[in-house]
């Protein structure tokens, strides 16, 4: 399995997507290896398993390179559009019984197959997300105040876009981060240091 390198590019996140569109392979292996712990903390949360996590994982990155020539839609940043990929592929996963391999059939990818080492790795990586240490917390809000939270906040997503996607006033998103928020300070003042 891949792993973080030590190598640092400097470009941001837009400028990776684009030069990754223009043919540049190291340009994407930036952007994974810049985003690989977020993608994996994001599914693990969601799954509690680390093989699953990390197919998921790579089918997201897959159907981030063969998107990426559509540049981003609506506003969105270059994360939460690969945090949506994610979120799709595992709505998708769940509905189905299984992960999906489009991407990487399209791209000619192996196989995932990991052993023990792999899967510690996998879950040593998620830890290195620094949202993770609070996400566990989020987990614990309600569906559409959730939602809310981590549109505005993580994505930083504008409200009446957020009002759209969960089909309700954009007061109501307000009323639901701004109660989340709340619940987010008091847990956290609460856990120990």
């Amino acid at each position: 399995m891949e792993t973080m390198g030590s190598s640092f590019d400097e470009r941001d996140d837009e400028r990776l997507l684009r030069a990754t569109a223009a043919g540049d392979p190291r340009a994407f292996s930036s952007f994974y290896r810049r985003h690989l712990a977020a993608v994996l903390g994001f599914l693990l949360r969601r799954t509690g398993d680390e093989r699953t996590t990390a197919e998921l994982a790579a089918e997201t990155f897959a159907v981030a390179l063969l998107s990426c020539q559509r540049g981003l839609t609506g506003g969105e940043t270059p994360r939460s559009w690969l945090l949506l990929i994610a979120e799709r592929e595992l709505r998708e996963s769940r509905r189905r019984g299984r992960v999906r391999s489009a991407g990487r059939r399209q791209l000619e990818m192996d196989r995932i197959v990991l052993d023990v080492d792999d899967v510690r790795r996998v879950r040593a990586l998620a830890l290195l997300d620094p949202g993770a240490a609070i996400l566990h917390v989020v987990d614990e809000l309600a569906g559409e105040q959730r939602e809310a939270v981590l549109a505005r906040v993580v994505e930083e997503r504008d409200w009446d876009d957020i009002a759209r996607e969960l089909r309700v006033p954009e007061a109501t998103v307000r009323r639901h981060v701004r109660v989340g928020l709340a619940h987010l300070r008091t847990r956290l003042s609460a856990e120990p240091a």
